[in-house]
């Protein structure tokens, strides 16, 4: 289920990167910055809080702690602090 997500929010993202017209590309980043990631880092937040383990999945290291490892390493440094921040 992480991993699934992991890779619903890169595709979200791939999609606004490869918009053709910079004001509508522009226009999604920012909402994606804003909004929808956030979303997303709550729905996490929340769901890792039930978790008894330090792994994202199981009570052991599965492909899903190293997407969601992944996913954080390529949205980059000023966005990953931004996220973060709350915490």
């Amino acid at each position: 289920m992480i991993a699934e997500q992991v890779v619903d929010i890169l595709n979200l993202y791939n999609a606004i990167r490869f918009e053709m017209d910079p004001n509508l590309r522009n226009e999604r980043l920012e909402r994606f910055w804003s909004d929808t990631l956030p979303y997303y880092v709550g729905l996490f937040e929340n769901l890792f809080e039930t978790q008894k383990t330090m792994f994202v999945a199981a009570d052991q290291v599965t492909w899903a702690d190293f997407a969601f490892a992944t996913f954080f390493d390529l949205i980059g440094e000023k966005h990953r602090e931004s996220l973060l921040e709350k915490f």
